[in-house]
Order: structure tokens, then sequence, then C-alpha cells
């Protein structure tokens, strides 16, 4: 199964391209199921249960460290972040800077925001809702 990976995606980076887009990781999932592998086979013999297919496979195809699923998240939002340094780099300076801005100049709330109460508006004469 991972020597199908790698003839499919030669390095780690390759790999990564090949995987944001949903179709061309579909594409991958349903060759491998195509030849009766399993990823979550695999997963469930190396006990993987809680990684996804991309920390599975990057991890026997490209002896990447896998992250489990829970970790992945927080790595992703804390580095996806408005005003984090690996999000202000990829972005142009101007919107760098306007959204590092944005969050340093956000309202601090006092109160928490009203919940599950909503306010149903009158309707005009005549009209049904």
């Amino acid at each position: 199964m991972i020597q199908r990976v790698l003839s499919e995606a030669h390095t780690l980076d390759e790999f990564r391209h090949l995987w944001i887009e949903s179709q061309e990781r579909r594409k991958l999932i349903n060759h491998l199921l195509g030849d009766n592998l399993s990823p979550d086979l695999l997963r469930d013999i190396d006990r993987m249960t809680d990684y996804d297919n991309y920390d599975l496979f990057a991890h026997h195809g490209y002896k990447a460290r896998a992250l489990k699923r829970p970790d992945r998240k927080i790595i992703y939002l804390n580095s996806n972040e408005p005003g984090s340094t690996r999000w202000t780099q990829r972005r142009p300076p101007c919107c760098a800077a306007w959204a590092t801005s944005l969050k340093s100049a956000a309202p601090k709330r006092s109160k928490p925001p009203r919940s599950g109460r909503f306010r149903r508006s009158k309707s005009p004469a005549g009209s049904r809702p």
C-alpha cells in the first residue's frame, strides 16, 4: 500500500500537495481500495486509530512524525491564526498588518453574549410570516 502511495507522490511535499486537493486525495484512496488495500486495516494493525490517513501515509511512506487528530488541529489553528508569525509571513504585508491590527484592536467583551433567545420581529399588517 505504501509503495502505491510513494509511486503517486515521490516526496512528502508532493504528497502534501496531492492530499490537499480533494479530488486527487479521493482518487488515491479509490486506487488503494480498488487494489483491495485498506488504509483502515493498516491503521488498525498499527494501532494508529487516533491518526488520519494523511498521518498514516506520511509516517510510513516518508518517515514523517505522525500527529493525532486533536494535535494536528491545534497546530493547524495556531499556525493559521491571524496575527501568528507563520500566517503573517504568508500574506501580503498590507493584509498581514491589517489582520494583526484587527486582532489587537478587537474590543473586549465584559459580558458573555446572550444565547438562545431571539425576539421575533412583528410582521407588517396583512402579511404572514
